[in-house]
């Protein structure tokens, strides 16, 4: 007779896992990481110096924005969900997920989600702000509409089809720009970005068809998918798993 997992032991440990290796993660990015920056622009039309009566594009630069720091804040706000879910929150998490509807952890995929779009779209040139903000809002925009998928699933006692395809398209429609950034830089620009800037995107790219398919089992009913202890496992590996190898990716390809 196989025993029983106790996925409620295994949750405690990998959110408490989590949360330290998100903040050793930050501490590692800011002693290591270089000190480069990003310039973030807005464009606008403008009066061409020479035509006065000819409209041309033009851009004003916002901020030069740290990525060290940027990677820094966004691993701290990673690990805050993970180790209050596995030390003050634990018996209000057990609750949470025996409802099925776990709200935190899609303010958690929305924030930090969110900071990890517009990072790989920042190492892929995409500077301009209007850019990032609709890249972030679609990010964000997607996992709120997976918590209504949960919610919705829990209320109708149907799968609510509807709100997850919804939730897919958000969530990659900026994977389909990144991936035409990627392209259009090898054919247009004639160079290659640095591996750096790949792996980050296929890291990106793995982990969310791996949630989203882990959803996806789940709305279906399949097998051990139904236990939704066994779908929040999946979730925060996958989020452990692919959160450290980004950070191990930045911090060796932007060392000082």
């Amino acid at each position: 007779m196989s025993k029983k997992v106790d996925y409620k032991l295994q949750l405690q440990r990998l959110n408490l896992a989590s949360g330290v290796l998100f903040l050793v993660a930050a501490i590692l990015a800011g002693v290591f990481m270089g000190h480069q920056t990003f310039p973030i622009t807005l464009a606008h039309l403008t009066q061409d110096s020479l035509a006065k009566q000819q409209i041309v594009p033009a851009s004003k630069l916002v901020m030069d924005l740290s990525i060290k720091w940027f990677v820094v804040v966004t691993f701290v706000l990673a690990a805050v969900v993970p180790l209050l879910n596995a030390t003050k929150w634990q018996k209000s998490y057990q609750k949470v997920l025996k409802g099925k509807v776990n709200l935190w952890r899609w303010i958690d995929m929305a924030v930090v989600g969110t900071a990890i779009y517009t990072l790989v779209g920042m190492l892929y040139g995409w500077h301009d702000l209007t850019a990032l903000k609709m890249t972030g809002t679609l990010t964000a925009i997607g996992f709120i509409l997976m918590w209504i998928t949960e919610k919705q699933t829990v209320v109708t006692k149907k799968s609510a089809w509807l709100f997850y395809i919804l939730a897919a398209v958000c969530l990659v429609m900026p994977l389909f720009w990144l991936a035409n950034s990627g392209v259009g830089t090898m054919v247009y620009g004639m160079i290659r970005a640095s591996w750096y800037v790949y792996a980050s995107f296929a890291i990106l790219l793995l982990s969310v068809v791996a949630i989203a398919l882990n959803y996806k089992m789940n709305l279906a009913g399949k097998k051990a998918f139904k236990d939704y202890l066994f779908v929040e496992r999946n979730h925060v590996f996958v989020n452990l798993v692919s959160r450290v190898a980004l950070a191990a990716v930045l911090i060796i390809g932007l060392a000082k």
